[in-house]
């Protein structure tokens, strides 16, 4: 028999293993709704008791595969869990639920056993649910049943339907379809179904058999910046702004890449339409792994499909970052000597500006006023700098350097390039290479187009926050 049950919110199922009193919930109508009621039932051996507000409220999709799991603890487990009672074991039940199950060296025999059951019930659940050996001719069906229904184009697109479609199917919920078709090897699933804030992502796709079984372009938040706090090679690769986390993946900083989007809510990055359909090509590959936590307990994740989309919990990565990737970010070669032997901001201020790319003009006369020539050029970067004329003469004479954002403006402006703005920071005092949000802004933005630095400059607290809220959680987080 089957009944929803007021059980608690991680506990999907339960079965019942031996004849007992339980209370279930079933809606009685009343004059104007059905309103549920919960009652004392006597339920005998093999009976099955469902989340009522998981499946009877909220009609999420799992059901078949938490009826699947109840079914899998009455083939499989139903006689050793007899014996437990003979032998004493009392109070024993196995619940469907959404934690990782953990296994400790301090645990008896038997807790060891009951986790083991637990993880072969989640194990077979999805295989009950979606047998492998009706997968092909499904998915061939909802393939044609996406050429039919749909006018779509982009291939990301049509894989995403594909797996609704095949959900139908199976009256499953999007997630167990794209969990189990990864289980089956379908690695395109990767790039469908993912969330940001709450949000569909839209679907990216890469070469078929991309990913090995556990590997994956996705990783959700927390799983992100545990990876940050824990890697320094993953965070130097981050912090040196040649790629950005865009909420789900994480991706080369380049226009060809990255869109940014501003608007009432803040600033975002998404992937351009070509780096959608060539994930492989700007996305870091990470590998997924179960562990060992600090308690030396043994975790194991093997069903995320139970999670909503935003709160998968948190396990192991490792990112595959290529060779080529793994320089310091300090290696910079000094292309112009001349610039090595100017010391101060406004002698390298002094340069760009009259020196470098037109033909040198005197910049001062025997009185030490601003020439007549240099007096018209710094006219022409007032505009450019969005400065006055009395602001640019104060940097030129020595006095205080700018701050960042208008010194990373000015280097901007002076169309430099990466070593040469760096070098220019420097002597005002900015190294730029320490994990602060302005620093990420200002790595980041060597790496974008004219157009686009042009846009951060304009949203330039905004990104800032961006990076903030990027990094600050990962700072405080306990190490695994």
């Amino acid at each position: 028999m089957l009944y929803f049950a007021p059980l608690d919110q991680n506990i999907m199922g339960q079965i019942i293993l031996s004849e007992s009193v339980c209370e279930i919930i079933h809606n009685v109508q009343t004059e104007h709704c059905l309103m549920p009621k919960i009652e004392n039932i006597r339920a005998s051996y093999s009976t099955i008791l469902l989340n009522y507000n998981k499946y009877a409220v909220e009609y999420d999709g799992g059901v078949r595969v938490t009826i699947a799991h109840e079914l899998v603890h009455l083939m499989f487990h139903g006689r050793f869990l007899k014996l437990l009672q003979l032998l004493g074991e009392e109070n024993i039940e196995l619940n469907f639920s959404t934690g990782p199950f953990t296994l400790a060296e301090n645990m008896t025999d038997t807790q060891k056993a009951l986790c083991i059951a637990e993880w072969q019930a989640d194990v077979l659940a999805m295989r009950l649910a979606i047998p492998s050996c009706t997968i092909n001719d499904n998915l061939t069906i909802a393939t044609l049943k996406v050429k039919n229904k749909y006018e779509i184009t982009n291939r990301g697109d049509r894989n995403q339907a594909c797996v609704k479609e095949l959900a139908e199917i199976y009256g499953v919920s999007c997630i167990v379809a794209k969990e189990r078709m990864r289980q089956l090897g379908f690695d395109f699933v990767d790039g469908t179904f993912n969330e940001c804030d709450g949000k569909l992502m839209p679907p990216f796709i890469f070469p078929i058999n991309t990913l090995k079984d556990n590997e994956t372009f996705v990783i959700k938040s927390s799983n992100y910046e545990r990876l940050l706090y824990e890697n320094k090679e993953f965070a130097d690769l981050i912090y040196s702004g040649r790629y950005i986390y865009l909420g789900y993946i994480v991706c080369l900083v380049d226009q060809k890449y990255i869109n940014i989007l501003i608007n009432e809510t803040g600033l975002h990055f998404q992937l351009t339409n070509y780096a959608r359909e060539h994930a492989d090509e700007c996305c870091i590959k990470f590998v997924v792994k179960s562990g060992y936590n600090k308690d030396e307990k043994y975790i194991n994740y093997g069903h995320t499909y139970l999670y909503k989309i935003d709160e998968e919990p948190l396990k192991q990565y490792e990112a595959c970052i290529p060779d080529e990737l793994k320089t310091n970010i300090d290696d910079f070669a000094k292309e112009d000597s001349r610039l090595n032997t100017m010391q101060t901001y406004f002698e390298v201020l002094s340069y760009y500006m009259f020196e470098d790319n037109r033909d040198p003009v005197q910049v001062k006369d025997e009185s030490g006023d601003f020439t007549h020539e240099a007096n018209n050029i710094i006219k022409e970067y007032e505009e450019k700098f969005g400065l006055s004329g009395t602001m640019i003469k104060r940097y030129l004479n020595n006095g205080s350097p700018p701050k960042l954002k208008t010194a990373m403006y000015i280097c901007h402006k002076l169309g430099l390039n990466e070593t040469q703005s760096r070098e220019m920071l420097k002597r005002a005092g900015y190294y730029i290479d320490a994990p602060t949000p302005e620093n990420m802004v200002c790595r980041l933005i060597f790496r974008l187009s004219y157009k686009q630095a042009d846009t951060i400059f304009d949203n330039w607290e905004a990104c800032v926050k961006y990076f903030k809220e990027l990094t600050s959680k990962s700072t405080s987080l306990p190490k695994l």
